[in-house]
């Protein structure tokens, strides 16, 4: 099993959503993070399940979809995940 690491940044955006989401549906927000954190939780037994990002041509370099939110993180030598950020998708 895989360690997840949460960079600073990826934090600091998901209380960035937290808020943001909380002013218009503070029913629905805690329901979205732990929607957010399941999915990156998934990553512990499943480190590869994520599509690698094309911009960045790192196969290192992934991403888990959930909801509007892309999850971007790393996986390095050790198979330990760092979550880099999490970014609000706009359609």
């Amino acid at each position: 099993m895989v360690k997840i690491k949460w960079a600073n940044l990826a934090l600091e955006d998901l209380k960035t959503i937290y808020e943001y989401v909380a002013q218009d549906s503070p029913k629905y927000v805690d329901r979205l993070m732990d929607k957010i954190i399941s999915r990156v939780d998934v990553l512990k037994t499943n480190p590869q399940i994520g599509r690698k990002v094309p911009e960045f041509g790192d196969t290192l370099i992934r991403e888990l979809i959930e909801g509007n939110y892309r999850l971007t993180y790393r996986l390095d030598k050790k198979d330990d995940i760092g979550i880099t950020s999490t970014i609000r998708q706009d359609y």
